[in-house]
């Protein structure tokens, strides 16, 4: 069974971006909400360690819809961004 996303879950969201973070000095997952409003969420290191997490805390996912997520990271000598990822939020009932 698949598991859904819904507005208010705590969920972690885990963003594979092909490249070793655990000597990144920043590490941030970017989002577009679906009405447009944009933030940032400071991300930690995952397992392995291409992978960037974040645990979403309730009413974080307040809108429900498609969000765009991109990967970003900084090193000492290089930062950037990964490819843009979209979660779908569904609404309750």
């Amino acid at each position: 069974m698949k598991k859904e996303t819904f507005v208010e879950d705590i969920v972690v969201l885990k963003l594979e971006t092909g490249v070793d973070l655990s000597t990144a000095t920043k590490l941030k997952i970017k989002y577009q909400k679906p009405n447009g409003e944009r933030g940032e969420w400071e991300a930690s290191v995952g397992d392995p360690p291409t992978i960037m997490e974040y645990e979403v805390k309730e009413k974080e996912l307040d809108v429900d819809g498609w969000w765009r997520l991109q990967a970003y990271a900084e090193f000492s000598t290089w930062h950037g961004h990964g490819r843009i990822a979209h979660l779908d939020v569904g609404p309750h009932l």
